[in-house]
């Protein structure tokens, strides 16, 4: 019976709520009933899809799809197998290493260098200098393998090298350039010549020399030929100009072919300006400067019309060090005579030194050439080309050459 219904009493015959057991108006006892209370879920029926409801159009459409996703699911198993197998070997190869760039340019206001590149994960990366005189960088990699190296020093040739449990990688060459002028506190010398040189005729013994530089540096002067004191200190003010009245002491060595001061600038966040010279004609150069001077013009000593085995072999040596290393008369006589060099008697390398054919002039100038690659200036290319513990140029050659060097 359901309970959500009415019923009548059986004495009284009003109506009563099915759930009654006693009527609430006679009193008399009604019969007794059960409530159903499970309920039967139902559910909804797929239908079956049999082949003979199908078209041959669906049966192949689903014959595709079923292809389809057996098709996708190899291509990943194989793509997950293959990340698997590159993880693991991560952990077990050897490193490999490659840079960004092999030429690192230095800018701005640095001073140094740097390079990145990309190695095995977590691999220490080495940089050693190849003149072995600054010390070695190193770096770690980060877990995608990526690496930066700072601080590499300006003008330096590096061989880098990853190196892990597994091995080392295979050495990468890097080039760093050199410190740009940017760097560097800007200064200018007026009258100065292209490698910032003022020349002060020989009979002048005092100039005005002037300039600029930054606002707030400090413009130095120097003076060379007494153990470089200095001779003054300017501070730049707004109009960033400077000057100064120099004058020649009279006290520079006979063995210097000039009285020189130094001028250089400094203002703070940038390095020295490059330095720059003014240099005044000595007049007592050369004076009694050395025996040797006159060594390329004695006459020759030795027997010209039988020269010896010996004789032959030294004339061989020195057209070596004349033509390929482009070395001076005197330089020739000395490597040949030296215990340090060819330990050859006197009378032997005079010979040679009688009978090598060189111009002198375009020797001193090749290795004056090679000093100025190396930012010297005339002067000291000069000094070197002159001194008794450089190359032993004459006075004219060596002039010859700081006159013809090129810009």
């Amino acid at each position: 019976m359901d309970p959500d219904k009415k019923r009548f009493c059986i004495n009284c015959g009003k109506e009563i709520e099915s759930y009654v057991v006693f009527c609430p108006y006679c009193g008399k006892e009604q019969p007794k009933f059960t409530i159903e209370k499970s309920i039967k879920k139902q559910s909804k029926k797929v239908p079956e899809i049999s082949k003979d409801n199908l078209s041959e159009t669906d049966i192949q459409k689903i014959k595709t799809k079923n292809r389809n996703i057996l098709i996708l699911t190899a291509v990943l198993a194989v793509v997950v197998v293959i990340l698997m197998i590159l993880w693991i070997a991560s952990f077990h190869s050897q490193p490999t290493i490659s840079v960004d760039t092999d030429h690192v340019k230095i800018t701005g206001k640095n001073t140094t260098g740097k390079v990145s590149g990309k190695t095995s994960r977590n691999t220490q990366v080495i940089a050693k200098n190849y003149d072995g005189f600054t010390g070695n960088k190193k770096v770690n990699s980060d877990n995608s393998g990526r690496f930066t190296l700072k601080n590499l020093e300006p003008g330096t040739t590096y061989k880098l090298r990853a190196k892990n449990k597994n091995g080392k990688s295979e050495i990468k060459q890097i080039k760093v350039g050199y410190i740009p002028s940017s760097a560097h506190t800007k200064l200018t010398v007026k009258g100065q010549d292209e490698f910032g040189d003022l020349y002060v005729d020989k009979q002048t013994k005092s100039t005005k020399v002037s300039g600029t530089a930054p606002k707030g540096s400090t413009v130095k002067i120097e003076d060379n030929q007494n153990d470089y004191k200095v001779v003054k200190n300017i501070k730049i003010r707004n109009n960033k100009k400077w000057s100064i009245q120099l004058n020649d002491n009279g006290k520079t060595s006979k063995d210097l072919m000039y009285t020189t001061f130094t001028i250089t600038a400094k203002v703070k966040g940038l390095l020295e300006s490059e330095l720059h010279e003014v240099n005044f004609t000595n007049n007592n150069y050369g004076t009694n400067y050395d025996d040797k001077e006159n060594f390329n013009n004695s006459e020759s000593t030795t027997d010209d019309s039988n020269p010896t085995a010996d004789d032959k072999d030294a004339l061989k040596r020195a057209k070596i060090y004349a033509k390929d290393m482009n070395m001076s008369k005197i330089g020739i006589y000395d490597q040949l005579t030296a215990k340090a060099g060819d330990g050859l008697s006197t009378s032997v390398a005079q010979y040679a030194i009688d009978h090598v054919k060189a111009n002198w002039n375009t020797n001193a100038l090749a290795t004056a050439e090679t000093y100025r690659k190396m930012s010297m200036s005339k002067r000291e290319i000069y000094e070197q080309l002159t001194s008794k513990d450089g190359d032993q140029f004459t006075s004219d050659e060596a002039n010859y050459a700081t006159e013809h060097l090129s810009h």
